[in-house]
């Protein structure tokens, strides 16, 4: 009898995971009932769309991934003498139902590629102009035999060879395969279970991050390509037991292609990396080729199915990835949107090109947004002679505009082909929830647009790391913001301090050429007898002597 579950389940002092149950003996059998595909101490399994994995039973029987059954399906008629008494092997998930590859309506079934190939995969039927969506003929057909005492053998018709594992069907002797029904083992979990649900609306920063050293190593495969790679926590490390995801950002330009694999490692040295995770390939990887640029990490299935100890989180860090800087990491109660797209304005995320380092500018963005390369202020206080702005500490609000400052030192370099290749001066907003606005929220003073507009008589518009008073047609570009001083509610929590500045290209108001009889104060509050050209303060207001 086949054994199926709902998944792992989860206690303060104990988890449940599948393992080997009862193994089958006739081909007859397999027709009838789903199996696993064990070899030794691993099992395959189908880790991601089509992409078959082969690991140990904790990885393999996971209800994360894409399909862990297997049926045989004897082949149709119409395909004619030659191959009647051989088999389609169908897969399935783990809760026993029909698996399609990429939400295809056909069946996906096991295929090899030649003899020559690299890998064994699953497909749906039509796909690759093939009836059973194999690369070469015949190679969704297998000859199944069992072999007493030692279990059943997969030959591939396409290669004539035999399959041992999750490459392509290439072997000239066969393994002998367990197939079997799993069963339900109990395993020591030492680890409490998160309270994530209780902290469902919060988001936060992780702001005590410690660049890794370039000599630094992260395992005995991996090395850390460049200081932005990677981030490690000193002492106990971090505690993300109240999170439910952890979302990792990369900051560089992606002109060149390649991949990054994404570690995490806890203080006991546990690590659960890219290969072992268990999802589709859109999590914990980055990627030039499929533009994946910003992966999520559940991390209950991390405690849950890999032990992972999430009360001491100690690094993370990019394997393989010289391509790519780490940008931003935030722990989340709520869903991320993880679309991984970087064009302008394009849906998933937004990014501003060739910004010099410690250039300030406004940004309004209809979604919540993380942002990386780049602070994030709103506004604290206003006086006559500037404004002065505290750092955001979360995630960017759905339609609230900010103030931003590009960071300085966010060039990551890497050599390709004897060249050293630099990223540009770009920053990106990610989007990080499905949360968004259909028009713009003041913020303290800030106001957002959407659509390229007109700044308002009397606001200030920022330009060149300065502030601006708006007398005639001056033009906000798309997702920007200008500045009502009237609507600034001062705090005292205010960090940075931005001043009028001298007009440069912007129209100024109360621009005079003579001053009436009023006392003359310079940005300073100094009284001035006999001012000469720049920028003075008259009756509470800012003029301009030419």
């Amino acid at each position: 009898m086949m054994l199926l579950g709902l998944g792992v389940s989860v206690f303060a002092d104990e988890m449940k995971q599948y393992v080997p149950g009862e193994s089958f003996t006739k081909v007859s059998d397999l027709k009838e009932n789903v199996f696993a595909m064990v070899l030794g101490d691993k099992a395959l399994y189908v880790k991601d769309a089509q992409n078959l994995g082969f690991d140990d039973f904790s990885k393999a029987f996971s209800s994360t991934n894409a399909a862990v059954y297997f049926k045989l399906i004897a082949m149709p008629a119409d395909a004619g003498d030659a191959l009647k008494d051989y088999f389609l092997i169908r897969t399935y998930t783990f809760n026993g139902d029909e698996y399609h590859t990429w939400g295809d309506a056909n069946n996906g079934f096991l295929n090899s590629q030649p003899a020559t190939g690299w890998c064994s995969f699953v497909i749906s039927a039509g796909a690759n102009g093939h009836t059973y969506g194999q690369d070469i003929d015949n190679g969704a057909v297998w000859d199944v035999q069992y072999v007493e005492g030692k279990g059943f053998t997969l030959k591939n018709v396409g290669t004539g060879l035999y399959l041992n594992n999750a490459g392509t069907a290439n072997n000239d002797s066969p393994a002998y395969w367990n197939f079997c029904t799993l069963a339900e083992e109990s395993v020591e979990n030492p680890i409490e279970p998160g309270t994530y649900d209780a902290t469902d609306a919060n988001t936060s920063f992780f702001a005590d991050f410690k660049t890794i050293s370039e000599d630094a190593t992260w395992d005995a495969e991996a090395k850390v390509f460049t200081k932005t790679c990677g981030w490690q926590w000193d002492d106990e490390g971090a505690d993300f037991s109240q999170y439910r995801y952890l979302v990792i950002t990369t900051s560089n330009s992606r002109d060149q292609a390649g991949d990054g694999k994404m570690s995490i490692k806890d203080n006991s040295g546990n690590v659960v990396s890219g290969d072992d995770y268990g999802e589709d390939f859109q999590n914990m990887w980055f990627s030039t080729w499929n533009h994946l640029f910003c992966c999520k990490i559940d991390l209950e299935k991390l405690r849950a199915e890999k032990m992972f100890d999430l009360h001491h989180v100690k690094e993370l860090t990019i394997d393989g990835g010289s391509h790519f800087g780490m940008g931003v990491a935030y722990a989340t109660n709520t869903e991320p949107v993880v679309r991984n797209r970087w064009g302008q304005n394009d849906e998933g995320s937004f990014r501003l090109k060739d910004i010099d380092p410690d250039k300030f500018g406004t940004i309004c963005l209809p979604y919540q947004a993380a942002v990386a390369c780049a602070q994030v202020y709103e506004i604290a206080s206003a006086s006559d002679y500037g404004i002065t702005l505290v750092e955001l500490n979360g995630l960017m609000e759905a339609g609230k505009p900010y103030i931003y400052k590009k960071n300085p030192n966010e060039v990551v370099s890497w050599v390709d082909n004897g060249n050293t290749n630099y990223t540009a001066n770009t920053i990106y907003f990610y989007q990080a929830s499905a949360a968004t606005a259909e028009s713009p929220v003041a913020n303290n003073g800030l106001v957002g647009t959407f659509e390229a507009t007109t700044a308002p008589e009397g606001s200030l518009v920022l330009s060149n790391n300065s502030l601006y008073t708006v007398n005639s047609d001056v033009t906000i570009g798309a997702n920007k913001a200008w500045i009502d001083p009237t609507a600034v509610t001062s705090t005292s929590r205010g960090t940075v301090f931005l001043s009028f500045g001298e007009v440069t290209g912007i129209k100024a108001a109360n621009v005079v050429e003579t001053l009436n009889d009023s006392k003359v104060f310079d940005l300073q509050g100094r009284e001035v007898a006999q001012p000469k050209k720049g920028v003075y303060l008259v009756s509470g207001k800012k003029v301009v002597i030419k």
